[in-house]
């Protein structure tokens, strides 16, 4: 047995050492104080204290499981989307509360799972909770600080997304009776009918157009932080694409970007800086009054409360189903990055359209037996 370097406490009663028994994070070496009654009783010690680390090598260092996730959190803040990185930190912050005192190797599956019981009423909440706390077990245990990660033990209940709304054919009408601002129509026009995301109509510039072709090209979408708008990447490679225009906008298009005197299709009114969070807000809710204004000189229904740019967006991938273009190409014209978002679309609409044919039928034969 190798022995400890030690030396006798000031009062001649005990021995002490200290050991090794790992490195921080800044790679300064942390210790272990060992005291005995005397020196071959602090040898043995320290034999078995270092036998008992083999045994539980995550037992020598401790972490707070606040401090670790924050951390970890913060390193996310780069290298994810911002709307994941926003999610990890809520949850941290307020759905793991109860595991802020622990230590990171205590935490049991249990402690998890009375966390995600707690909130089993919001299966979009569990989910978010397994999928951040299998993030940061996973780092953990990379990093050698935890021996399993038991995220897919945890048991959440279903989450089920809320199937998005149609444009309605009243509101569809009104998008196109109402007489919106040069700006309003504009942006309108490019996520009905070219079925862009919010993001990416307002992130268009003059040379995204080629009217020579007639096409506009996808290739950044802009971000809102704290009311201030930067331009990035699209939400994926998928989101980079070229889009066919619609005879029908081709000559408005021309004369509103002839009149721009910015580079942008979309900016604020009063700064003519790229659109701010809130003057996009403004511009829709302005959108939404004149189509309300015009529903009620047309006695048409008021348009929904919950009308947004995704529903305009979903109506022209609508329009594309029943246009009969392929599954493949419109995922490429939606800028999915998988196939299965547009199945689940064409999907959908293929049940609606089997209910109307099946009721038909049915119709049909119970008229034949009156």
């Amino acid at each position: 047995m190798p022995k400890a370097k030690y030396s006798q406490c000031s009062n001649r009663t005990q021995y002490k050492t200290s050991i090794t028994i790992g490195f921080d994070d800044n790679g300064k070496r942390i210790t272990k104080s060992i005291y005995g009654k005397s020196s071959a009783d602090l040898e043995r010690k320290v034999h078995e204290y270092r036998l008992y680390l083999e045994e539980n090598p995550y037992d020598a260092v401790k972490h707070n499981f606040k401090e670790y996730a924050t951390k970890w959190c913060d390193t996310k803040s780069i290298g994810v989307e911002k709307a994941t990185y926003k999610m990890y930190k809520t949850v941290i912050d307020f759905n793991l509360l109860n595991l802020h005192d622990k230590e990171l190797n205590e935490i049991t599956r249990q402690d998890v799972q009375d966390v995600i019981n707690h909130h089993a009423l919001k299966a979009r909440t569990c989910q978010k909770i397994k999928i951040t706390i299998n993030q940061i077990l996973k780092q953990a245990k990379k990093d050698g600080l935890i021996k399993d990660n038991f995220a897919d033990d945890l048991v959440i209940p279903k989450y089920v997304p809320e199937t998005k709304r149609p444009l309605m054919p009243h509101e569809a009408k009104l998008s196109v009776l109402t007489t919106f601002s040069d700006r309003e129509s504009c942006y309108i026009r490019m996520i009905k009918n070219c079925g862009l995301r919010r993001e990416e109509a307002l992130a268009l510039q003059k040379d995204c157009f080629n009217f020579e072709k007639n096409t506009v090209t996808i290739s950044k979408a802009i971000h809102f932080d704290k009311n201030q708008a930067t331009i990035k990447d699209p939400k994926s490679k998928a989101s980079k694409r070229t889009l066919p225009l619609l005879k029908s906008d081709i000559d408005f298009l021309k004369a509103y970007l002839d009149k721009l005197n910015t580079p942008y299709l979309f900016t604020s009114l009063q700064s003519k800086e790229l659109i701010s969070e809130q003057s996009f807000k403004r511009m829709f809710e302005s959108i939404i009054d004149k189509m309300n204004a015009k529903a009620t000189t047309e006695k048409l229904p008021q348009v929904g409360d919950d009308l947004t740019s995704h529903i305009f967006r979903h109506d022209y991938a609508t329009a594309l189903y029943y246009a009969g273009i392929g599954v493949k190409e419109a995922q490429y014209l939606l800028g999915h990055s998988s196939v299965r978002i547009t199945l689940e679309i064409y999907t959908h609409l293929d049940s609606l359209a089997n209910h109307e044919e099946i009721s038909n039928k049915l119709e049909d034969y119970n008229k034949t037996r009156m």
